[in-house]
């Protein structure tokens, strides 16, 4: 029983400790915080503000590769994929998961992002696939009842043909 007692009380400290080292610092916390605060700031200015403030970032990032520029870009300037494209998108965001100095907190939210991200590339994949097919296919359909009308102007000229002809052979039959 006391050893019971001692591996629970052991068990309830690494629990703790873990707990506790999990915690951001107060530093980490102002960074994210920061992050968050500027995030809002971006959604509320124009698009054509927030494409020129995506190009500072862009430029920052690539002096600097200061993960919270590419965040920023990546998940507030974003919006319909207008700052960086879907396949950069899916780029950036892996390389910001590979990142050592990028918060571990937000690391969660990030690969829920490459998946999504992933999922729309195979999404846009498949829409393309599709226009590709409903355009040969409506170029068949074209092709299809061009020769349809074709064929029902010729059967209609058949049917004149055949009106003359029979009404020919009725007026050759009353004169005999």
């Amino acid at each position: 029983m006391r050893l019971y007692s001692i591996l629970l009380i052991l068990a309830l400290t690494q629990g703790c400790q873990l707990l506790n080292s999990s915690r951001l610092n107060s530093a980490e916390q102002e960074q994210i915080d920061k992050i968050f605060f500027q995030a809002s700031q971006y959604s509320s200015i124009s698009d054509k503000e927030q494409l020129s403030s995506c190009e500072k970032l862009k430029n920052e990032y690539s002096k600097t590769e200061h993960w919270p520029a590419a965040w920023l870009m990546l998940y507030s300037l974003n919006k319909d994929f207008k700052c960086i494209n879907l396949s950069d998108s899916i780029k950036l965001s892996k390389v910001l998961q590979n990142n050592e100095n990028f918060a571990e907190q937000l690391k969660f939210l990030n690969q829920h992002q490459i998946h999504l991200f992933n999922q729309m590339q195979e999404l846009q994949h498949t829409n393309f696939q599709y226009k590709k097919n409903n355009h040969a296919l409506k170029s068949k359909l074209k092709h299809v009842d061009g020769k349809l009308k074709d064929l029902s102007s010729k059967i209609q000229a058949l049917k004149i043909i055949e009106t003359t002809l029979n009404k020919k052979l009725s007026d050759d039959s009353s004169e005999k």
